[in-house]
């Protein structure tokens, strides 16, 4: 368990955990707070790691994204809150825009009743907008529970996903206006892949598009079902 209290300092793991050992990183009452002091990356970054969960951490101040995972299996991400990071993103190289939670290259990953906010460039520059919760090839992925708001970008991305579910899921007041560049970002973005469900969510009050679907890169995506979702008073629908 982590102990509360404020932690200054990122930390990065790799290959650690495996299939029948799980790793538990789970901090104590009252939620320990990770700061980056506007100056260090990321507060928790995991590469190739298998079978990890994070719970009630809190992530802040951290120029690049709060919490991410690269080419990681079997990873939990939970009752985080992940708030002010992105603002100022330096891994231009990695093709960071400034997140909160970011999964890249990944499979099977849980991303669950987190609270993610405030997140994002701040200033906005030129072509680029960040993203609350940001997927990238998610590979068997769940993105549950979460309230993702006021991010200076879309609330939840879902890039090159495969079966991805995005359900019951609170996306509201992101902003989303990239039309000095010639195009919108989502509350939700979802953009290629396939068999992706999107189901039970308030997309509400946002600048710009409620729901936003694409292929930008024609990949002639397939099996989107999206249901039973209130998409309400945002710019767009």
């Amino acid at each position: 368990g982590v102990l509360p209290g404020t932690y200054v300092q990122g930390a990065a793991a790799e290959g650690i955990g495996s299939a029948t050992a799980p790793i538990l990183i789970q901090g104590v009452e009252p939620t320990p707070v990770f700061d980056g002091r506007r100056t260090i990356t990321i507060g928790l970054w995991c590469t190739q790691c298998v079978n990890l969960v994070v719970d009630n951490l809190a992530f802040t101040n951290y120029t690049d994204a709060g919490i991410g995972v690269l080419s990681s299996t079997q990873i939990t991400m939970q009752n985080l809150v992940v708030y002010e990071n992105g603002f100022a993103a330096q891994l231009v190289g990695w093709g960071f825009e400034g997140y909160g939670i970011d999964v890249d290259s990944s499979t099977g990953i849980d991303i669950l009743n987190n609270h993610v906010y405030h997140n994002g460039p701040n200033p906005r520059p030129f072509g680029g907008l960040g993203t609350g919760v940001n997927t990238f090839a998610c590979v068997d992925c769940v993105i549950r529970g979460n309230y993702s708001h006021d991010n200076i970008g879309g609330g939840i991305l879902v890039e090159d996903g495969i079966r991805v579910l995005v359900e019951d899921n609170v996306v509201k007041f992101n902003f989303l206006d990239a039309t000095e560049d010639g195009w919108w970002d989502g509350g939700l973005w979802i953009d290629g892949g396939h068999d992706s469900i999107v189901r039970n969510n308030l997309f509400q009050e946002n600048i710009g598009p409620g729901v936003e679907i694409s292929d930008e890169d024609f990949q002639h995506p397939y099996g989107y079902i999206l249901e039973n979702n209130s998409v309400l008073s945002n710019t767009y629908g």
